[in-house]
């Protein structure tokens, strides 16, 4: 009993002092994976399998498919050609470094039926998407604006009929059910 009440005591003056609590501070890269994880559960609720940029690569170039997540499941899906060649070509990180790479845009994304989910298997990829069903995203919060790179690339994007979206939540420094997703692009 004295273990007990020692840790009790001890986790109480914690609670006091503030020394338990964890607090971090809300930097540029924090508010950048919140509003990316908002993204991903908006896309979740659309019906939307999403995948990040630098999650494309090893499977599109050597089975020229990109696997999606939709919640927990992992979805392979198959990439039609004309897409194919686009991706590889824009998903390099634009800083060209490998320890800290910085790319383009934030995820694609490709709507996935119910169906298509329910008749799935594990060792089979989704087949017969057109360029059309799928989605460059980039994702910004406050009054950030798009980089060169993101701008050149999102023009790319218009010129070649690949679809392109510009999503920002502005008021990412309140609370998230004060959160608004706004489609700009």
């Amino acid at each position: 009993m004295q273990v007990i009440g020692a840790v009790t005591s001890y986790v109480k003056s914690r609670r006091v002092t503030g020394d338990c609590m964890a607090k971090i501070p809300l930097t540029r890269l924090l508010i950048g994976d919140l509003a990316e994880t908002y993204f991903k559960h908006f896309s979740i609720s659309r019906g939307f399998a999403y995948a990040r940029a630098e999650d494309v690569g090893w499977d599109l170039l050597h089975h020229n498919l990109v696997i999606f997540k939709l919640g927990f499941r992992r979805v392979p899906i198959k990439i039609p050609d004309e897409l194919s060649s686009f991706l590889i070509d824009v998903v390099r990180p634009s800083n060209r470094s490998t320890m800290s790479p910085s790319y383009s845009f934030d995820f694609i994304t490709c709507g996935v039926t119910d169906n298509e989910m329910n008749t799935q298997t594990d060792d089979r990829s989704l087949h017969g998407k057109r360029s059309s069903n799928f989605t460059i995203v980039e994702v910004k919060s406050g009054n950030s604006a798009l980089t060169s790179r993101e701008t050149e690339l999102y023009k790319r994007c218009y010129r070649q009929g690949i679809g392109y979206a510009l999503f920002r939540i502005s008021a990412i420094n309140k609370s998230p059910e004060q959160w608004d997703l706004v489609k700009e692009i």
